[in-house]
């Protein structure tokens, strides 16, 4: 099953085969999970986001058009799940944070704990974007995709992307302009 295409793929998981849901799952998961965990910053709500998108996908399944590509489709319903999570959930993420070793002497605590505090200060940043100029440029920059399909994903113009990528960059540059 590994040769079928998706769009296959999701006429045979209509008809309720397991095996053609694995593979789709197994060909896409890595996608799914690291587009989510981009979108929201952290690593158990993307595991929350990926669940819901697969259950999506099932649902969908049988009213499901080949038309473009699977993977933009793909792409939309994680971006909508990240952004409807993150709604639900605001306020409430949490940075990742980096383990301290057992007994870190006072400047490593101090060089770690500044780390953490520019990681911090970056994601905040990144957070605070409006959502489809964050949304379409962690897609651009993350996951390998074309201009294309970032705006077939989020549902604009390749022009409007390159123009919300463009913003975003300009405000994330201004802001570290301003801290150094």
């Amino acid at each position: 099953m590994n040769d079928v295409a998706d769009g296959e793929l999701m006429k045979q998981i209509a008809k309720g085969n397991s095996r053609a849901f694995q593979t789709l799952f197994q060909r896409h998961k890595g996608l799914v999970l690291g587009y989510g965990r981009r979108i929201v910053g952290d690593p158990s709500l993307s595991e929350d986001v990926s669940q819901e998108v697969w259950i999506r996908v099932v649902k969908a399944a049988a009213n499901y058009q080949d038309q473009g590509t699977f993977r933009s489709w793909l792409l939309k319903i994680v971006r909508n799940c990240s952004l409807t999570l993150l709604e639900q959930r605001r306020g409430n993420l949490t940075a990742d944070s980096e383990s301290l070793e057992n007994s870190p002497s006072q400047d490593d605590f101090e060089q770690i704990f500044s780390r953490q505090q520019e990681v911090k200060k970056i994601q905040a940043w990144i957070d605070e974007l409006p959502d489809n100029q964050r949304v379409a440029m962690v897609m651009w920059l993350t996951e390998d995709v074309s201009y294309n399909d970032v705006a077939s994903a989020i549902g604009v113009s390749e022009g409007a992307v390159k123009s919300l990528i463009f913003r975003a960059r300009q405000t994330l540059e201004t802001r570290l302009k301003g801290v150094s």
